[in-house]
């Protein structure tokens, strides 16, 4: 960086070698501006900087408009500022000079103490005030100390403010992806449950119709290969892309495996280099002919219980994730009736993988069984219960995965719905 001249005593050879010796052993030299008219006070300060290792005066400005200049064109760690400048009085140098570099730090300084009102008004755009008249290289430091701290805080609470604002944006997006009710269909319910780990989560379901005749279904997770927990609010948004991609094939196509193939290849060639994956499981369900045809991709699986609470069928997933080959292919699954009083039950991994606190995994006959003790009991119910008994099997383990339930449960429409299908 080309130094400014300063005056005659830059002359100063003893000052002006310590000051070379610093820069040598200092990995980079903190960069001050020094802002100040009075030849005097620019001297003192120089020589006191100069015998503190790491600080330098990358330039020198004598009025506010050359060092705004200065602060738009080379890089500056601190501003020394004098407050009683040649074209700036009554502190609005240092108004100026915040807004032209409002990340950078201020130290102002004056001749004259301050009143309370003059420290008030210096106070709201400065990070410390010197008394020129009690000069020291300690003090010196102690301000650039003080300032520098200041200047952190100030934009750590930029970054929080701004960082806030995009959390709540990703969980009003989150919130918007989920739906809000069940559909309203004549023998079926479905219902749908999800617990994020964290504030956000990965995992996902919808229900919606395909075409005017059928219904579709969808359970899955996104996340990053390497955040197991399911990646935050990064996962949040990988979910609501899928979910919109799933929405926009139920509109297109009927078949679960034609969906799955459009919505991988889209997926692989986005996600293939940045280690982001997609578990999901596509159904189509045929409220009049009561079938159930499926397919699914990573580690999402299904159970189809009978009206006496017996596991019928199994609905497995191909081992693939979504996204982990852009061509890969997903198994063709032969389609299901579902029977009156059946019960279907999609769960993701967080629930097939949870364990306690001593590690101990809770097993899927034990899944099976739990849900086969509540087959009677309406799909919201399933799913709630469920959710509620894996975290207490889980007790003090803290959650390490999105847990997220949906269940399908076909019913008696003649059937009162204060009976056993409704019970709470």
């Amino acid at each position: 960086m080309t130094r400014v001249q300063h005056g005659p005593w830059n002359s100063d050879s003893r000052i002006r070698s310590k000051r070379e010796g610093n820069k040598k052993s200092a990995k980079r030299a903190l960069s001050v501006l020094l802002v100040e008219d009075d030849p005097d006070h620019a001297r003192l300060i120089e020589e006191h900087l100069a015998l503190i290792s790491g600080i330098e005066i990358a330039h020198h400005s004598m009025n506010l408009g050359d060092a705004l200049r200065t602060l738009r064109s080379e890089r500056t760690d601190v501003v020394l500022l004098d407050l009683c400048l040649p074209d700036a009085q009554d502190f609005t140098s240092v108004e100026k000079v915040a807004e032209v570099a409002p990340m950078v730090p201020i130290i102002a300084m004056s001749s004259s103490r301050l009143d309370h009102d003059g420290r008030e008004s210096v106070r709201g755009n400065a990070d410390d005030f010197i008394d020129k008249s009690d000069l020291t290289p300690q003090l010196l430091v102690r301000s650039i100390k003080c300032a520098l701290e200041s200047a952190k805080r100030r934009d750590l609470e930029i970054t929080l403010g701004m960082r806030e604002s995009e959390l709540e944006a990703v969980r009003e997006v989150q919130h918007e992806m989920l739906p809000d009710e069940s559909p309203d269909l004549d023998e079926f319910e479905i219902a749908g449950v999800s617990r994020p780990a964290d504030t956000f989560g990965g995992d996902f379901y919808d229900f919606r119709p395909i075409n005017e005749d059928a219904f579709g279904v969808v359970i899955g997770d996104a996340r990053r290969d390497d955040s197991p927990s399911g990646g935050g609010a990064e996962s949040t948004m990988m979910m609501t892309q899928v979910c919109g991609m799933l929405r926009g094939m139920f509109e297109v196509f009927s078949d679960p495996q034609q969906i799955m193939g459009v919505v991988n290849k889209a997926l692989g060639h986005e996600f293939l280099q940045t280690g982001q994956t997609v578990s999901a499981m596509v159904l189509r369900l045929d409220p009049e002919t009561y079938q159930l045809s499926w397919t699914g991709a990573g580690s999402v699986k299904g159970f189809l219980f009978d009206n006496k609470g017996q596991l019928r069928k199994t609905l497995d997933a191909s081992p693939v994730a979504l996204g982990a080959n852009p061509y890969g292919k997903f198994p063709e699954c032969e389609p299901v009736t579902i029977g009156v009083d059946e019960t279907v039950v999609l769960l993701t991994d967080g629930i097939l993988e949870a364990a306690n606190r001593y590690d101990v995994a809770l097993s899927e006959q034990k899944l099976i069984q739990f849900i086969a003790q509540r087959h009677h009991l309406a799909a919201s119910r399933i799913a709630g219960d469920l959710i509620s008994a894996v975290g207490r099997f889980c007790r003090d383990n803290p959650q390490a995965d999105d847990m997220t339930a949906l269940v399908i449960k076909r019913f008696d429409p003649n059937a009162p719905k204060e009976g056993a299908y409704f019970v709470e």
